[in-house]
């Protein structure tokens, strides 16, 4: 079989055990290579990094050292564009180079390749890093995530500029999250297990149905009009206090694209976030595993992959570890039936 793309995972995956304090940045790294999740291995900086990103030497040193014995191999570093971190105004445009050039020099320092940098950073922004990229040598991927689309006219503008600029640095991070096509089960459980009526749930899913079919909304008018239509609907059946938490669930982790989109930007794209949010006798309803790996594989990726399991945010009950394993294993069959050979080493 035509050799894919490399296999990997995300330690955001895990974050339950480490917000519980069962598992450490240490440990986490050692389990993932103790049971072959990787090779591909993605942080993110500011959750897992004490002082990111300003790390001393020593702690870089150490770090490095860690992943060097596991034999992991950096993929990304999830870096943040928190340019509302002040109480009185946004960042300046310089200022917000200076805050994700310092993220970027990190992750040089780390040893890994790709940033993955998020949608508040504008074509002018990212032309702006691009110098700081190409100095240190660290590709940039814009997250291409819910409830954003490949079409929606954001991401379209951000393509176009990469295309004209050339570089080789300025790319994207596609998140399966974008292009769901089902309420994850899991969630569902979740509700039935706090007590929710199932009558309600039933009408959240056939709610999230009806915005399916319409498509990725476009504009922030539309996002913001299916976010409080869930929220209304929380109050409305005398659940106030879930609006927020369902808005988000439904509108900001289970996007609406169509998984062939993704096509218009591979040729833009080093590393990909496999988002899922579990596994079901071998494969994920939520995600068309089936299908998008058919349109990764027909492309030709063979960037890096990384297992997002985003199920750890209701649910308690299942190991996080089994869900990425059973993920990888699905993935792994359905690029096979495409014909490619999952990478599992260099």
């Amino acid at each position: 079989m035509i050799p894919g793309h490399l296999q990997g995972v995300t330690l955001y995956s895990f974050t339950r055990l480490f917000h519980d304090r069962k598992q450490t940045l240490e440990s986490l790294i050692r389990e993932v290579a103790e049971r072959k999740l990787g090779p591909g291995l993605e942080i993110i900086g500011f959750s897992s990094f004490r002082g990111f990103p300003n790390l001393s030497p020593d702690y870089v040193k150490e770090i490095r050292t860690l992943i060097d014995q596991t034999g992991l191999i950096p993929t990304s570093l999830a870096a943040n564009a928190d340019f509302g971190i002040r109480r009185d105004r946004n960042l300046t445009p310089q200022e917000a180079v200076d805050y994700m050039a310092a993220q970027i020099k990190a992750a040089k320092d780390l040893g890994f390749p790709l940033v993955r940098v998020q949608i508040s950073l504008t074509p002018d922004d990212m032309e702006a890093l691009l110098p700081i990229a190409e100095k240190l040598d660290v590709k940039l991927g814009l997250e291409v995530h819910a409830h954003h689309s490949p079409m929606d006219p954001k991401m379209v503008a951000h393509r176009e500029r990469y295309e004209k600029l050339d570089s080789g640095y300025l790319g994207f991070v596609p998140d399966f999250g974008a292009t769901t096509s089902a309420v994850s089960p899991s969630l569902k459980e979740k509700y039935r297990r706090l007590g929710i009526r199932e009558d309600f749930i039933e009408l959240l899913d056939a709610t999230w149905q009806r915005h399916h079919l319409a498509g990725p909304p476009m504009t922030d008018q539309d996002q913001a009009a299916r976010f409080g239509e869930f929220i209304g609907l929380a109050h409305q059946n005398g659940y106030p206090d879930l609006g927020v938490e369902l808005a988000v669930n439904l509108t900001g982790l289970h996007g609406h694209a169509n998984p062939d989109d993704w096509a218009s930007m591979l040729h833009l794209v080093w590393h990909t976030h496999a988002k899922f949010f579990g596994i079901v006798n071998g494969d994920e309803p939520a995600t068309d595993l089936a299908h998008l790996m058919k349109v990764f594989c027909e492309n030709n990726y063979t960037g890096s992959m990384s297992s997002e399991y985003e199920g750890w945010h209701w649910n308690w009950w299942d190991d996080p570890f089994e869900m990425v394993e059973g993920h990888q294993a699905a993935i792994r069959k359905h690029c096979a039936d495409n014909g490619r050979a999952v990478r599992t080493e260099i």
